[in-house]
């Protein structure tokens, strides 16, 4: 009787031990069989002209890429969409890239302030992240009812008065440091609330989209 019961206490062991193991493998088994978006990465996210994007990603399981415009001006959007299937279970990822169909003009406030005792000076850094990195200058418009000299990337042009517009950036990146200067005009003065110069510049540029 000891011997059967030996045999019988090993026997319900080892189907214990048999159900444990089914338990382990299948709750693995589910834990593995899922989707998973570990990167999705869309570059450029600012384009223009025939600018292209580049995608890459990493993924777990079956992926489907969609793509959708919205919006009717330039900038208009476009969303990336990448959805990833594993065992009847989805999972999905977006990204958004401004497209600029027709160039870009772009309005840029400069706040002002004084140089010595008779001029003004404005200067402002643009990043990489506002435009398409392959824009380049078409022209400057002066917004300002004065004379103002503009340097950009080492090169100078004088816009003579509200609404000319000049091409001597043309060819420029947009990105980097800005400098605007004017002299003051007769009858201002600084610190003086009746007789003050304005406290901004503005200047509006036109961009060239790649072909």
């Amino acid at each position: 009787m000891k011997v059967i019961s030996q045999l019988n206490n090993d026997f319900a062991g080892y189907l214990l031990r048999s159900f444990l193991g089914i338990g382990i493998l299948g709750f693995l088994g589910m834990s593995c069989c899922k989707p998973e978006i570990t990167s999705f990465m869309v570059n450029p996210d600012r384009i223009c002209g025939s600018d292209t994007v580049s995608i890459t990603y990493q993924i777990d399981g079956n992926p489907t890429l969609a793509v959708v415009s919205r919006g009717v001006g330039s900038p208009d959007t476009i969303t990336y969409t990448i959805t990833v299937e594993k065992c009847g279970k989805k999972v999905f990822a977006r990204h958004d890239v401004l497209r600029w169909i027709t160039s870009p003009e772009q309005s840029m406030v400069f706040m002002l302030t004084p140089l010595g005792r008779d001029s003004l000076v404005a200067r402002d850094t643009l990043n990489d992240t506002t435009w398409s990195a392959r824009m380049t200058i078409s022209s400057v418009v002066s917004l300002s009812d004065r004379p103002v000299e503009v340097t950009h990337l080492g090169r100078s042009v004088h816009v003579e008065n509200s609404g000319a517009v000049d091409g001597g950036l043309s060819g420029l990146a947009p990105t980097g440091v800005w400098e605007l200067k004017s002299s003051l005009r007769a009858g201002e003065v600084m610190g003086d609330p009746q007789h003050s110069p304005p406290d901004r510049f503005k200047i509006r540029i036109t961009l060239n989209c790649p072909k």
